[in-house]
Parts: structure tokens; C-alpha cells; sequence
């Protein structure tokens, strides 16, 4: 299992991102570990299991992108709401790097634009519904 992500929350556990397996839920109090894994017909499962970057936003939510998608998790709940389907685009297109602002925005920098730039594209703050 090759990891792709690590974000340490508010309250010290630790979420790993895979490029196979998923995500990962570290307690390191009780010293459980739980495993986040795409469900084929499970619209709350996270969208594809090899994941790029994970980032934190100030409400304790995660944000997950995949080669498929821009995933909003709940770590409350164990679901995901599909923020941004991209689709399946050309290698490295998918992936790039997450960043949340001190407002909550989220930044996403894609992979290499064809000029050898990079490109980042922000979003307001998002919160899970219900």
C-alpha cells in the first residue's frame, strides 16, 4: 500500500490517503484504525479508492480528490457528498494538491497545464447537507 496523504485533525488522529486502498481513520487513543473504501452502488462511499491528496477544512470535514472526482467526507458520519466529478481525464490531469484557506475556501492545484504551468482554482466554503 503505497500512501498519497497524511492530515492530522483537531482532535490528534490521523487520516491517511492510499493510492490502492482508500482512506484510513488512525485513533491513536482507542488504537483503532478504520478503512474508507470505495463501495460499487454506495453513492456515500467515497468515489475511487486511489486517492491524490486529502485536505482538512475548519468545519472537520475532509476534502478528497481522486482521479474520478473532488469528494466532500464527513469524518462524523463515514460519507461523502460528490462535490466536483471531473471524470477521467489524461494521467495526472485528476490529481494535484489540496489547501484549505484560513475562510474555509478550498484550493485546488491540477496537474501540469499543457503550458508547463500550474493552474489552481478556489471554491467558496462547503458543508456537508443535514
Amino acid at each position: 500500500m503505497a500512501v498519497s496523504a497524511l492530515v492530522p485533525d483537531a482532535a490528534g488522529d490521523l487520516w491517511c490517503g492510499t493510492t490502492t486502498d482508500g482512506l484510513f481513520h488512525v485513533d491513536w487513543k482507542s488504537g483503532s484504525v478504520v478503512n474508507y473504501r470505495h463501495r460499487e452502488g454506495d453513492e456515500r462511499s467515497i468515489t475511487f479508492d486511489d486517492i491524490g491528496d486529502i485536505a482538512l477544512d475548519p468545519e472537520g470535514n475532509l476534502w478528497i480528490v481522486t482521479v474520478k472526482a473532488l469528494d466532500l467526507f464527513s469524518p462524523a458520519t463515514g460519507m461523502r457528498i460528490p462535490y466536483l466529478t471531473e471524470g477521467v481525464g489524461p494521467p495526472g490531469t485528476a490529481f494535484g494538491r489540496l489547501s484549505v484557506d484560513r475562510t474555509g475556501a478550498l484550493w485546488w492545484q491540477r496537474g501540469r497545464a499543457p503550458t508547463g504551468s500550474r493552474a489552481a482554482r478556489g471554491w467558496p466554503p462547503a458543508t456537508l447537507p443535514g
